[in-house]
């Protein structure tokens, strides 16, 4: 069973994502508001990703519904492991919140049983 710590007042994880032989690893948010499993535009080109990759676009939006908060992000199907356990052909969108950090959405988050342990800070995912 994997634990994550939060950093700072944000609970943080590690992905390992995979498109064919590409591999790249990228720290995340874990957001369970967010549908979505977003990364850096950075790690797209780590794994050789085009516009020729997308699948779709997504159209994001935050809590605030303003046009200045919208924006329509390529989404590529890629396989993601957290901890050994691998997810194959899940939507991941490609988008700069953070151009270091992305977000994991219940996409992901779905596949476990998440319990959050608010004393000692930290996550664990079954």
């Amino acid at each position: 069973m994997p634990i994550f710590e939060f950093l700072k007042d944000y609970p943080m994880m590690h992905l390992m994502l995979r498109s064919g032989e590409e591999t790249c690893n990228v720290r995340c948010v874990m957001d369970t508001c967010s549908p979505y499993t977003i990364i850096p535009t950075s790690v797209l080109k780590k794994l050789k990703l085009d516009t020729s990759d997308t699948i779709t676009e997504v159209y994001l939006h935050g809590i605030i519904h303003k046009k200045e908060c919208e924006a329509m992000a390529p989404a590529y199907m890629l396989d993601v492991e957290i901890d050994n356990h691998t997810l194959q052909d899940i939507l991941v969108v490609g988008y700069d919140f953070n151009p270091n950090t992305g977000i994991v959405g219940h996409n992901v988050l779905s596949n476990f049983q998440l319990t959050v342990n608010w004393k000692q800070r930290t996550i664990s995912l079954v």
